[in-house]
């Protein structure tokens, strides 16, 4: 995605504003440091900390749909008691 920004004073700085759909797409929030690198003649912006990884609970909390439990029922006790096979558990 390439979008032009301009350079504005900033206090005794200069900046550029992000537009909150990149900073939505990248999930960046107010607060959030990032690093900034310089490579060749481009400015290269990255999150400082990845963000967590939200769990299964929380992508659903605002789920409004039929329960797990409705839709998959005793399927989900086999699920719950199976062993980490890669990074499930991060």
């Amino acid at each position: 995605m390439t979008k032009g920004l301009t350079v504005a004073k900033w206090g005794n700085g200069r900046g550029v504003r992000l537009p909150q759909a990149i900073l939505n797409l990248l999930s960046i929030d107010i607060g959030d440091e990032l690093l900034l690198e310089v490579e060749g003649d481009k400015i290269v912006l990255t999150p400082a900390k990845p963000k967590k990884i939200k769990t299964l609970k929380d992508l659903f909390a605002s789920y409004s749909g039929p329960s797990y439990q409705e839709l998959f029922g005793d399927e989900m006790e086999a699920w719950e008691g199976m062993d980490y096979e890669g990074k499930e558990s991060i």
